[in-house]
């Protein structure tokens, strides 16, 4: 396998949501499924070559994009891919949702949407990306688009508030101290919850843990080590949240996902 990916650290405008932000080139590879795993982020993907194939499962056809938003989901996307794949790829905290494409993250959950809707320019416009050569142009014209029309609506407080304590506690904080610190009851936080990100507090931060793991396993972890370090109870705990989220074991994931590292 031949792979290239390419990092870039997009201006305060876009910052300040962006956890990564990538072009890729992998090829010389067999053809198969990418698993993409549940994650506590919102993906953008601008295809540069032959379009995104999602899903597919059970025998279904997959849906075809030349470029793509997917929300937040709790089960594992299928992603079709050739020998080659080219593209570029931004990885957003949910928050930014409503300031960048002007919707709650919870409209965007478990779904795919293409992006020059969300954005409100034409597919054309998105060509542009397509006619520069440079890594670095490619990925300035990206994020051109992804600014240049800015609302300013901003997610409610307590919910927001709430998704920024989850995620620096790495997904152990309990719903109980969330509502304390808002002053809300459990019930009425969750409900503003999963309006704003279409998801539970609680379902937030198993995925925030499992992200973790997925991580620390994609990088070589050891199994038992990665359940002690992220929280769970052990190996069997971790193994569990696995099949849940992955629909696999961790050690099926490692042996079938070719493209487990360019995550």
């Amino acid at each position: 396998m031949v792979s290239e990916y390419v990092a870039w650290r997009p201006g305060p405008a876009l910052g300040r949501w962006v956890r990564s932000m990538h072009g890729y080139r992998i090829e010389d590879i067999d053809s198969g499924v990418h698993i993409g795993m549940p994650s506590t982020t919102l993906t953008v993907i601008v295809a540069l070559e032959e379009p995104l194939l999602l899903g597919g499962a059970a025998g279904a056809r997959p849906s075809e994009f030349e470029s793509v938003v997917a929300g937040l989901h709790t089960t594992p996307a299928h992603i079709h891919h050739g020998a080659r794949q080219v593209g570029l790829q931004v990885s957003l905290d949910p928050t930014a949702a409503r300031t960048l494409f002007g919707v709650p993250a919870a409209e965007l959950a478990a779904t795919e949407r293409p992006l020059h809707e969300l954005i409100g320019v034409t597919a054309g416009e998105l060509d542009q990306i397509r006619a520069v050569t440079t890594w670095p142009d490619r990925l300035a014209a990206l994020e051109r688009l992804l600014t240049r029309r800015p609302r300013d609506d901003r997610p409610a407080s307590a919910a927001a508030h709430s998704w920024r304590a989850i995620g620096r506690s790495g997904g152990s904080v309990r719903v109980a101290e969330l509502s304390g610190d808002v002053g809300y009851s459990p019930r009425r936080l969750q409900q503003l919850f999963r309006a704003e990100y279409g998801v539970s507090a609680k379902e937030a931060a198993s995925l925030r843990r499992f992200e973790r793991a997925h991580r620390m396993v994609a990088a070589g972890g050891v199994l038992a080590e990665v359940a002690m370090h992220c929280g769970y109870a052990d190996q069997a705990h971790l193994t569990r949240d696995w099949r849940r989220f992955a629909g696999m074991p961790p050690t099926q994931w490692l042996r079938e996902d070719l493209l487990r590292y360019g995550r």
